[in-house]
C-alpha cells in the first residue's frame, strides 16, 4: 500500500564549537530539506544545490558536507546552506532514482527560501550548483535552474561533466576554481 509522504517540517538546531547549525527535515524523517553551517555572520554566504542528502544533520557532517564546508571556508565565507534537487535521504543515488517520492514536498519552496536567506547577506553571495549527472532524474535540474533564476541572475559549479551537468563536490580538489555555470 501507499503511504502518503510526510509534510510537516521539523527544525533541528545545535550550536557547538563557534558553528551554528539549522536543518529542516520531514517529520517522518525521510527528508532533509536543508542544511546551515554558520561560523562568520559578518562574511558573505553561499548556497550549494546538491543531488540528494545523505547522513548530514545538526550535529553530524558527513563527507560531502565537511568537504563543502572546508572549500566554502577556504574561499571566505561565513555561512554554507546546502538544499537538493531531490530530498530523500539515502547515500545512494540508486535508491532515489527507485523510490516512489524522492523530491519531497517543501523541496522547492525550501529552495526558494534559500535564495532569500542567500540575498539578505548582501556581502557577494554565490550560489553553486553540484548536482552531477544524474541532475536529469525527473527533468529536476532544469525545473530548479527555473526557480533558481527567479532569485539570482548567475549559477556556478566546480566544473562540468560530460554531460554538462555541474560537478559534485565531493572528489574536486579544493584548488578547483569556480566559474560561471548559467
Amino acid at each position: 500500500m501507499f503511504k502518503k509522504q510526510s509534510t510537516k517540517l521539523v527544525i533541528r538546531e545545535n550550536y557547538e564549537n563557534g558553528i551554528y547549525s539549522f536543518v529542516e527535515f520531514s517529520d517522518c524523517a525521510k527528508y532533509r530539506y536543508s542544511l546551515t553551517r554558520q561560523w562568520n555572520i559578518e562574511k558573505p554566504r553561499m548556497l550549494v544545490i546538491l543531488f540528494n542528502p545523505s547522513a548530514a544533520n545538526e550535529k553530524y557532517d558527513d563527507p560531502t558536507t565537511i568537504r563543502c564546508i572546508k572549500r566554502s571556508m577556504l574561499l571566505g565565507f561565513g555561512s554554507i546552506r546546502i538544499c537538493n534537487l531531490f530530498s530523500i535521504i539515502s547515500g545512494n543515488p540508486k535508491i532515489v532514482i527507485s523510490s516512489s517520492e524522492p523530491i519531497g514536498h517543501y523541496t522547492d519552496s525550501i529552495i526558494q527560501d534559500s535564495c532569500h536567506w542567500l540575498k539578505e547577506c548582501h556581502l557577494r553571495p554565490i550560489l553553486i550548483c553540484g548536482w552531477g549527472n544524474n541532475g536529469i532524474f525527473r527533468h529536476r535540474a532544469e525545473k530548479v535552474k527555473k526557480i533558481l533564476k527567479q532569485y539570482v541572475s548567475e549559477l556556478y559549479c566546480l566544473g562540468l561533466t560530460k554531460n554538462s551537468q555541474p560537478k559534485h563536490p565531493l572528489y574536486l580538489k579544493y584548488t578547483e576554481k569556480i566559474r560561471k555555470y548559467i
